[in-house]
C-alpha cells in the first residue's frame, strides 16, 4: 500500500511540473507579443593583445578555418587569429617578420613557409580613430550604445556580418544583427502555404 501512495505523489508531482512550464510559456508569449524586434550591432568576442601596435587587419581562410591576420609593424609581427567561432577568437600563430618585410602582406602559407607581398614603405594607417555603435531607433534622439576609442585597425567582413577592430584593449569582434523583416516573412509564409 505504501508503494501505491508513493506512485500517486510522484504522478501528482509530475503533473504539477508539466503545468508550470505551460503557464510560464503562455506568460512569456503574451509579453513578447508586443516586443518590437530591432536591429543591433553587438560585441560577440574579445581577445586581449599585450603590447601590440596593430595597424592592419586582413581576413583569410585556411583548411575551413576563418583567420584574421593582425599586422604589427612596430614589433614586426604578424599574428594569426582563428575567428571561425567569432565569439571565441584564438591565437593560432605569431610570426616574427624579417627586416624589410614588416609592412608586407601574407599572401600564402604552406606549412612553415610563407609568401609575403608588399613594399618596404609602410602601409597607410587607417584614419579611423574611434568607432561608435549608435542607435537611430528614435531618429530625433540617436543614442550611442557603445564607443571604442584609440582604434588603430578596422575591418568589415561583410560576407559573415562581422566587424573587427583593434584598440589598446585588444581585438574586438562585433556582429551585425538585423531585425527580422516581418512583411517579408509573411509574404514567404503565404508563398509556402498557398503559391506552391
Amino acid at each position: 500500500m505504501k508503494r501505491h501512495y508513493v506512485e500517486q505523489v510522484t504522478l501528482g508531482t509530475v503533473l504539477g511540473l508539466l503545468l508550470i512550464p505551460g503557464s510560464i510559456l503562455a506568460h512569456a508569449l503574451r509579453s513578447d507579443k508586443h516586443a518590437i524586434p530591432s536591429d543591433s550591432i553587438d560585441v560577440i568576442g574579445h581577445l586581449n593583445l599585450t603590447n601590440a601596435s596593430v595597424t592592419r587587419l586582413a581576413t583569410s581562410e585556411h583548411w575551413r578555418r576563418e583567420l584574421l591576420e593582425l599586422q604589427d609593424p612596430t614589433h614586426r609581427t604578424l599574428t594569426l587569429v582563428d575567428v571561425t567561432d567569432a565569439a571565441h577568437p584564438a591565437v593560432v600563430k605569431q610570426l616574427h617578420l624579417p627586416r624589410g618585410a614588416a609592412n608586407s602582406n601574407l599572401a600564402d602559407m604552406v606549412g612553415n613557409v610563407g609568401l609575403l607581398t608588399g613594399t618596404s614603405a609602410p602601409f597607410a594607417t587607417s584614419q579611423v580613430r574611434s568607432v561608435s555603435v549608435v542607435s537611430f531607433t528614435d531618429p530625433n534622439h540617436p543614442a550611442t550604445v557603445r564607443k571604442f576609442n584609440g582604434v588603430t585597425a578596422f575591418r568589415m567582413d561583410e560576407g559573415r556580418g562581422l566587424i573587427y577592430l583593434v584598440n589598446q584593449e585588444g581585438l574586438w569582434i562585433l556582429r551585425e544583427k538585423p531585425a527580422p523583416d516581418q512583411a517579408l516573412e509573411q509574404a514567404y509564409s503565404h508563398y509556402v502555404m498557398y503559391d506552391r
